[in-house]
């Protein structure tokens, strides 16, 4: 294992000022790394580290918020193809 992990809001603010830039500049952001996908959902929906299992996010999923502010709201959750199946 790790001795150390980054915290979600470690991550969460380290990829600010990009993300920031980018919806500034009314660019889309794409986020497609699963441990950023948690630290987003995390931070942004104020869930506390203790919930670890919170979310399962299939991998090859697509979900699509949109920001007012600093509100999200989800608009559509499309899980990874393994999951459309049977």
């Amino acid at each position: 294992g790790f001795p150390e992990v980054e915290s979600d809001g470690a991550v969460w603010a380290r990829i600010a000022p990009l993300r920031e830039a980018a919806l500034e500049a009314g660019h889309e952001v794409w986020v497609t790394h699963a441990g950023l996908i948690k630290s987003f959902l995390y931070c942004s929906f104020g869930i506390p580290a203790s919930r670890s299992l919170c979310f399962k996010i299939p991998l090859g999923s697509v979900l699509r918020f949109s920001r007012t502010r600093d509100l999200f709201t989800l608009h559509e959750f499309w899980p990874g193809p393994d999951r459309l199946e049977g």
